[in-house]
């Protein structure tokens, strides 16, 4: 009668491998390809500790709060907004003196300012005839640090 011996394969398939003294045997066991299949209880502690760190990660990757770090982005991702927010941290500035500074037209300036003032990092308010922004909020001081330290080092 042939030798059996049943032995576990570590490889990233999860095969389990019967040999006989003539042949080898093997076979693809039902379990994720991730997984752990213990032989002893320290294994299962280790599965469920590694469970514990993913189910830990899925919930934290899956907050909201990257969501809005992701619109933050789209807002600041235009180069005329982030000289418009880097201005307005010296001194408050009207529209006239911003096209004066930028060399942009008016129209592109005032959309520009009007989406920062939606994303609520600027407010307006008129100084006589000249309506002039300055930042608000607790989001632009912080944001503006930020970009600081990475764009002048």
């Amino acid at each position: 009668m042939p030798h059996l011996s049943v032995y576990e394969h570590r490889d990233p398939r999860r095969e389990f491998c019967i040999t006989t003294d003539t042949k080898v045997i093997t076979t693809l066991i039902d379990t994720p390809i991730m997984g752990f299949s213990g032989c002893c209880p320290a294994d299962s502690d280790l599965e469920n500790a590694w469970r514990n760190d993913l189910e830990r990660e899925v919930h934290e990757i899956n907050s909201p709060v990257f969501d809005d770090a992701a619109e933050l982005m789209k807002i600041v991702a235009n180069p005329l907004r982030v000289k418009i927010l880097f201005l307005l941290e010296k001194k408050d500035h009207s529209v006239y003196e911003l096209m004066y500074v930028l060399k942009e037209p008016q129209n592109l300036l005032s959309y520009n300012l009007g989406v920062l003032k939606k994303a609520g990092f600027l407010e307006s308010y008129y100084r006589s005839r000249h309506k002039t922004y300055r930042l608000t909020g607790e989001r632009s001081a912080p944001l503006i640090r930020c970009l600081r330290q990475v764009l002048i080092p």
